[in-house]
């Protein structure tokens, strides 16, 4: 009752599709089902241990109960997983040199930021446009 349908749908599927890691999960869902509740329930499940024996699964398999679970944490635990399996350079992001940048742009090769909210590039843009004799004083600089 604690557990949406579709994340039940979920966890027995597994139990069907790959029996020999997952084939038990139903029954000791339903038999310890306040540890698993509390599991669930936690902010950060990617970062608690899974009850019972449940904590020897492979870090994979562990990505995979957490998909049937908590969807909405997958993207962060698989930034973990990949972060613990590849290393940190694969999550890390990759350092931007405005200058650079702005050396290998022209008209017919322009600069375009793709932001995500409460991003401001002209914090950055500003002192090196500056620097290079784009103002908005000399008519120079237009923020769009």
């Amino acid at each position: 009752s604690w557990l949406p349908d579709l994340a039940w749908s979920s966890v027995v599927g597994l139990a069907t599709a790959k029996p020999a890691v997952y084939g038990t999960l139903p029954e000791d869902m339903e038999g310890s089902w306040k540890r698993w509740k509390e599991w669930a329930d936690s902010e950060t499940p990617e970062l608690e241990p899974l009850p019972q024996d449940w904590k020897r699964l492979s870090s994979f398999h562990r990505l995979v109960l957490l998909r049937a679970l908590r969807s909405d944490r997958v993207v962060i635990a698989t930034e973990h997983w990949v972060r613990d399996t590849l290393g940190p350079s694969y999550v890390e992001a990759l350092p931007f040199d405005l200058e650079s940048a702005i050396d290998d742009a022209s008209a017919s090769t322009p600069i375009f930021f793709l932001l995500s909210p409460g991003m401001d590039p002209l914090r950055a843009v500003k002192p090196v446009g500056h620097k290079r004799g784009f103002t908005e004083e000399s008519g120079r600089f237009v923020a769009v």
